[in-house]
């Protein structure tokens, strides 16, 4: 391996002794030379911390750091991106695996298109997806505002690119709380359609099932999300003319509120509701905490529905489901 790594591959793990040498073998197993492999053990109680280490230990690529508590992806990711020392960042979730050739691949289409911090490439059950394009894309900071990019893709991206943007810790979850501020301040990523890691869904322990508002915990954790949300970027939408966007946010975060007795940082939410007097009028009057037992009934009936219709919950989380 050269002195200065050419990728930083972030893995965080936790409770995931089944996979973990998967994941790490099919980086291991590259045939490629300029990498590091930093693994974030994040307070596993089972014997995953001691796989980690029985591959770790015979090669020179692998860093672990050890967390006794675990505290979520988001707080894992900082610590990764803190002792990165590669030029990009690849972040690799530990039931996932490179492709064989990915990071040949991936450094030979940073090589062929340079002028650019952030890169994204497919993953492997989006090969058919009709919603990305089928050839290089450059994609905006609107288009991911706007919902026209949206999921999941493999971000490879320069460590500078998180220069005061660390993901938000406050959340386990939620990333693209912290990922639409990296891509408004970078404003263009270039997407390659190859696809360079094999991910697998619907595992019973798969962090996106805490998205499902089929309990209080999770109502709160994704209201508190969508209050922040809008409070970040209440300015972006109305800036680029996505009234429409923001309504639907608004009104998401605004019925959960009701449900959950928020009704004081609702009051936040109906100021920026681009309304008239009657609409706003009427928000008011649901604002209020004889109207939560209905509507935290409603919210788990709907959840309850959304899961006897299978909803993709890892492309699209419940909460966009209300």
């Amino acid at each position: 391996m050269r002195a200065d790594p050419f990728f930083t591959i972030i893995t965080p793990v936790y409770n995931r002794p089944d996979c973990i040498i998967r994941c790490l073998e099919s980086i291991s197993g590259q045939a490629y030379n300029s990498y590091e492999v930093i693994v974030i053990n994040d307070g596993s109680t089972d014997d995953t911390l001691q796989k980690i280490k029985s591959i770790a230990s015979k090669f020179t690529i692998f860093k672990l750091i050890n967390y006794p508590e675990n505290r979520g992806v988001n707080f894992a990711r900082n610590r990764g991106i803190e002792r990165a020392q590669g030029k990009f960042i690849i972040f690799l979730d530990s039931d996932d695996t490179l492709t064989i050739d990915a990071l040949v691949t991936i450094e030979k289409s940073i090589n062929q298109y340079p002028n650019f911090f952030h890169y994204l490439f497919k993953i492997s059950d989006r090969i058919d997806d009709k919603n990305i394009p089928d050839e290089i894309y450059e994609y905006q900071f609107k288009d991911w505002l706007s919902g026209k990019a949206s999921g999941d893709y493999v971000n490879v991206i320069q460590p500078s690119c998180f220069n005061g943007l660390m993901f938000v810790e406050e959340f386990r979850i939620y990333e693209s709380l912290n990922w639409l501020r990296v891509l408004r301040q970078n404003q263009k990523q270039l997407f390659i359609p190859s696809v360079v890691i094999q991910v697998e869904r619907d595992r019973p322990d798969s962090v996106t099932r805490e998205y499902i508002l089929d309990n209080k915990i999770s109502m709160q954790n994704t209201y508190n999300f969508l209050y922040k949300f809008i409070d970040w970027y209440h300015t972006d939408f109305k800036t680029l003319g996505l009234l429409n966007s923001l309504r639907s946010h608004i009104k998401k975060g605004f019925f959960l509120g009701v449900a959950l007795g928020e009704t004081a940082r609702n009051e936040y939410l109906i100021k920026q509701l681009e309304s008239t007097t009657f609409e706003r009028k009427l928000y008011k009057f649901m604002n209020n905490h004889v109207f939560s037992p209905i509507f935290y009934r409603l919210i788990i009936a709907k959840s309850q529905y959304n899961k006897i219709k299978k909803k993709n919950y890892e492309n699209q989380p419940s909460y966009l489901l209300l």
